[in-house]
Parts: C-alpha cells; structure tokens; sequence
C-alpha cells in the first residue's frame, strides 16, 4: 500500500511516523495492512449547507473500521454559496490544490470527500482526480421543505418569486418578514435543482458515490447509513486498487451529460463538468453536452424547470429510477 512508504521498517523516520500516529490515537504497526483512509470533512459553521457533514464523519469512520481500515479525518477549505463573496466560485481551484496536495503529501491509501454546496463537490472531487487515489464522495443532501401558505417552498426559486411579490406589493412586508423565517428551515443544500443538487447527481453519475445517495434528504438516518456504506466501500476501492482514472471514462461523461438534460441541472454544472474532464484528460466541449442532451426530454419534475423539490426526486427513486428511464441512450457498460 502507498501508506507502508511512510511506516515500513525501523530507520529513524518509520519511528517518527509511527510515534505521530500513536499521538493522535491511532496505532500503525511497521507491517501495517490495513488501508488508511483520509476523510476530507469540509463541514463549517458558516455553510449551512456543509454543515451536517460534521455529524457524518463518524458514521464514515465507522465504516472504515468495519472494513478493516484506519480511518483520518482533516479539515478543508468550506465554499459557502450563501456568504463568500464576490463568489465561492473564485475558490472552487484552491478547494482543488487542497485537497490534491494533502492527498498527496501524506499516508493516504484512499480518500472520502465530504462536500455539499456548489462549488465543494466539483472542487473536491478536481483534487482528488489529480492526486488520483480510490476516491468516494459523500455529500450531505438536500435541506428540508418548509412550507408558507400550506405550499412547500423551494430555496432560492421561491425567494425570487416572492422579492416580486413584495416589490410589486402583492405581499406585504409581514408577509416578507413571515417568508423569511420560514426560508430558515434546516441544514443541507438548497432543496431545488441548483448547482448543488446538479453536481451531485453527475457525481453519482460518474462513479463516485453509492447508487441513490446523492438525492438522501440532509439529517436522516437513510444519509447516516449511506455514510457508513460509503466508508465500507472506500476500504474495498483500495484493496482493488480502483482509482479516478480507469472510471472517468468518455462514455462515464456522456452519462453524466443525460442525467443532466434529464433532471434539468443548473447551467453551472456545465462549467464544472468541463473542468473534470479536463482533470483526467477527456475531451469534452459545449458542442458535446448540447449534442448529447438536446436529445433528450426533461424527465424530471423539479424547480426552477419543474414545480418539485429533491425530496420528491428521493421519494421517487432518485438516479437508480431515473437510469431505467434513461437505459436506452446510457453507456451500460461503464
């Protein structure tokens, strides 16, 4: 394993990498076999959207030591859509060089990304193509509906709605101060099709999570087991030394562009879709995504394109359901 590199033998340096661990708790014999397992916790107290990440990291170290790995947990860089300005976008790179660069300076076999806002997803999983270690992504789902007026209301879709209600006075400034406590619902991402739930649905698309966990509504015992599964699974991807670069595939991508089309996703995931790509090397232009998605009908019935939210998409089986819609025009093999 890569990790052995930093622990085999007796010299002076095996010793110190060893008495490290020790420190933290963790004990790494010189003929270690078990993998040991990164956990990149992006969870912050300034992005509700990645902060239930924090009480997953538990339940992924759990899963590890099931599978028999010893399990790490460092923190990264959160991009918050809701506060960082000018953009998080301007931060989605050194979210990337962070995590390529831990990656790749310490005794990691494999690595769990915990990411879940716009730009964390794409941004950690760009790091992790590049370092090219067994990779999984577990992201922490969508925030709960509330409802104002007895409907359900969508984040970010309905707050433009209702600012034209108010501006134009067909809601009164009660009303305004009323919609906005209700818009402080919970943790998770935005529960719309936004960017969020769009790179998230590619990620699953493309290999690097477990089937149907992208669409687990946030802070649920169904996203705590998926956690735990997904810290199993990682300990496997080592031992069969399955690496980023023999999944991204063309045919991987041109997966992730149906899904896309289908679910209505944010245009932004169109930018980050490109910059993958262009991590492992595969040639993908906006000429592609439109050829391949412009043949396919929006399936899905989801705000800002549709009137639902995520937890209707999980209700109704999330991307599993969604590819046996789609079986005709997806590469099966991949």
């Amino acid at each position: 394993m890569r990790s052995s590199e930093w622990f085999n033998g007796n010299d002076e340096t095996a010793v110190s990498h060893r008495v490290v661990m020790r420190s933290v708790g963790l004990e790494v014999p010189a003929d270690n076999k078990k993998p040991i397992i990164g956990i990149a916790d992006s969870s912050s107290d300034l992005n509700p959207c990645n902060l239930p990440l924090r009480a997953l990291v538990d339940d992924v170290k759990a899963g590890i030591l099931e599978a028999g790995g010893i399990p790490v947990a460092f923190p990264v860089i959160s991009l918050g859509e809701d506060l960082m300005k000018a953009s998080a976008m301007l931060y989605r790179n050194l979210l990337s060089i962070e995590i390529e660069e831990n990656l790749r300076s310490y005794p990691l076999d494999g690595v769990v990304l915990l990411a879940n806002c716009d730009k964390s997803v794409p941004g950690a999983l760009m790091g992790a193509l590049s370092a090219n270690l067994p990779t999984i992504m577990v992201t922490a789902g969508a925030r709960p509906a509330p409802f104002f007026k007895g409907k359900k209301v969508g984040t970010g879709t309905d707050l433009w709605r209702a600012l034209d209600d108010w501006r134009a006075g067909r809601m009164s400034d009660q009303e305004w101060r009323e919609f906005e406590e209700c818009l402080s619902c919970g943790l998770g991402s935005c529960n719309t099709m936004g960017t969020a739930s769009s790179v998230a649905l590619m990620t699953e698309m493309l290999g690097f999570m477990l089937p149907g966990s992208a669409t687990i509504p946030a802070n649920t015992d169904e996203r705590r087991e998926s956690a735990r599964k997904s810290g199993a699974r990682i300990v496997e991807m080592v031992r069969e030394d399955l690496r980023p670069s023999a999944i991204l595939t063309r045919e991987a991508f041109e997966n992730a562009i149906c899904v896309l089309s289908a679910v209505g996703g944010s245009t932004n995931a169109v930018l980050h879709l490109l910059a993958i790509a262009g991590r492992v090397g595969v040639q993908l232009t906006l000429d592609d995504i439109n050829h391949i998605g412009s043949r396919l009908p929006l399936l899905v019935d989801i705000m800002p394109a549709g009137t639902r939210l995520m937890d209707d998409f999980f209700e109704a089986g999330g991307i599993p359901s969604l590819m046996a819609e789609l079986q005709s025009v997806l590469n099966g093999d991949t």
